[in-house]
C-alpha cells in the first residue's frame, strides 16, 4: 500500500502511462466501479478494464428486478442488460439518481422562476413509482418560506447577517442578489460548443445535490430522527451567502428534524448514513480551504470521528464534486473531479487507485461520481464469462 496524500508521487513514477492504478488484492474485495462520466457511464473492473457503457450522465440499478436506471440528457430510461430501452420518461434531471428498496427511482429537477424580478433557480425532488407514476415530492419554490425560517433560527448557516425583517420573502429578496452560482449547462452530443462550463450564470438559493432514504443503523437506537426512512438531504451551496448543511427531513411532511453545517464554507457531496449510524461525506476543496477530505460525523454529537485529507495538484486545484462511500470491509472509497478513484483503509492507506485518462488531456470531460458495487450485486449483467 502507499500512503496518504501521494498522488504526485504515483504519478511520477509511473507517467508513462496516462492511466495509474495500484492494488492490493489482499485489502480490497474485487467486484464493479461505475464511473459517471460527461456523457457516459461505464462499469470497469478493478484492473481499469471497462466491460460495459451505458448511455447517460448519471446511473443507478435496479438490483431486485434487474434493469439499468440512466438519465440521457433529457429523458429517465430504463434499459435490460443488453441495453434495449424497455421505458423512458422525459425530463431533466440533475445531480443525484437513486433506487430505493422498494423500487422507487428517486432523483432533482428543477425550473427558473420569475421571483421579485430575479430569474431564480428552484430545485424539486421527483418520484416515479412501479408503475411509473411521476410525483413532485417536494419544492424549494412551494417550501421557500419554511426553509428561510428554519435558516434564520440557526445564523451559522448564513455567511452574513440579516437584520431588520421577520418576513421570509423580504429575506430571501434581499439576499437572492448576492445568489450568484455558474451552473453546469446540459450539453448536447453533437454541439458545437466544446466547453463543460458555458459562461451562464444564475441565482439559486437552495441547491440540493444528494438525497439518501436513511437504512437500519446504530443511531435510531438512541434517537428515534435517525430512524430507517427518514430522508438525508445535502444542501450545497456555493454561494456568497450561505453554507452548506445536511439535513435529516420527515419523509412525510419533508420537515427538517436534524441538520448539520459545513462551517468552513466547503462544499458537501454524497453525505451518507452508514450502519455504524455516523454519517460519511465528501467536502471539497474551497477557495478559502485548499483541500478535500472525507470525513465521517456521529450526529448525535456532530463531531468529527474519522477524516481523511485530499491534496490536489495545486497546478490543477478544483472546487466542485467529488464523492465518497463506505465499503462493508471497512475502506472507504472515493472519487475526485481531476480522475482520481480510490480506496483507502480505516488507517488512511491507499490500497487501490486509478486515474482516468480522460482528464490528462483538453477534451471537455469530466468525472462527476464513482461508486463500488461487489461482484454477486451486478451477477446478472454477466459482465465476465
Amino acid at each position: 500500500m502507499i500512503s496518504a496524500h501521494s498522488f504526485s508521487q504515483v504519478d511520477s513514477v509511473q507517467n508513462s502511462n496516462p492511466i495509474v492504478r495500484m492494488y492490493d488484492s489482499l485489502n480490497v474485495e474485487d467486484g464493479y466501479i461505475l464511473l459517471m462520466l460527461e456523457r457516459t457511464c461505464s462499469l470497469m473492473n478493478r484492473k481499469g478494464e471497462v466491460l460495459f457503457n451505458i448511455p447517460g450522465n448519471l446511473a443507478t440499478f435496479y438490483d431486485s428486478i434487474q434493469e439499468i436506471v440512466t438519465h440521457n440528457g433529457n429523458s429517465l430510461v430504463v434499459y435490460n442488460k443488453d441495453l434495449d430501452v424497455l421505458w423512458k420518461i422525459p425530463g431533466y434531471i440533475e445531480h443525484e439518481l437513486m433506487v430505493t428498496k422498494e423500487n422507487n427511482i428517486m432523483f432533482f429537477s428543477g425550473d427558473y422562476k420569475n421571483y421579485k424580478d430575479l430569474n431564480i433557480y428552484f430545485n424539486n425532488i421527483i418520484s416515479v413509482d412501479s408503475l411509473r407514476k411521476k410525483t413532485v415530492k417536494w419544492s424549494t419554490l412551494e417550501q421557500r418560506h419554511y426553509l428561510i425560517d428554519f435558516i434564520m433560527k440557526d445564523t451559522s448557516i448564513f455567511l452574513f447577517k440579516i437584520n431588520g425583517s421577520k418576513d421570509p420573502d423580504s429575506v430571501l429578496s434581499k439576499i437572492a442578489p448576492s445568489l450568484e452560482r455558474v451552473r453546469i449547462i446540459p450539453i448536447q452530443i453533437n454541439s458545437p460548443n466544446d466547453s463543460i462550463f458555458p459562461s451562464n450564470t444564475n441565482r439559486e438559493l437552495f441547491h440540493m445535490n444528494s438525497i439518501q432514504v436513511i437504512p437500519e443503523n446504530n443511531s435510531e437506537k438512541k434517537d428515534s430522527v435517525f430512524k430507517k426512512g427518514n430522508i438525508l438531504l445535502c444542501f450545497n451551496n456555493f454561494s456568497d451567502s450561505i453554507r452548506s448543511f445536511i439535513a435529516i427531513v420527515d419523509p412525510v411532511n419533508f420537515k427538517i428534524l436534524w441538520h448539520f453545517v459545513q462551517k468552513d464554507g466547503r462544499g458537501i457531496h454524497t453525505p451518507a448514513m452508514l450502519p455504524n449510524g455516523h454519517i460519511l461525506f465528501y467536502a471539497n476543496m474551497s477557495f478559502k480551504v485548499h483541500y478535500s477530505s472525507i470525513e465521517e460525523i456521529d450526529p448525535l454529537t456532530q463531531k468529527v470521528v474519522w477524516s481523511y485529507k485530499e491534496y490536489f495538484p495545486e497546478s490543477d486545484p478544483r472546487y466542485v464534486m467529488g464523492s465518497c462511500q463506505r465499503l462493508p470491509n471497512g475502506n472507504t472509497f472515493i472519487s475526485n473531479i481531476l480522475g482520481y478513484v480510490y480506496e483507502v483503509t480505516p488507517d488512511k492507506k491507499i490500497a487501490w487507485l486509478w486515474r482516468s485518462e480522460l482528464l490528462s488531456n483538453k477534451k471537455p470531460k469530466f468525472l462527476y461520481r464513482a461508486f463500488f458495487y461487489p461482484k454477486e450485486n451486478l451477477k446478472w449483467l454477466e459482465l465476465e464469462k
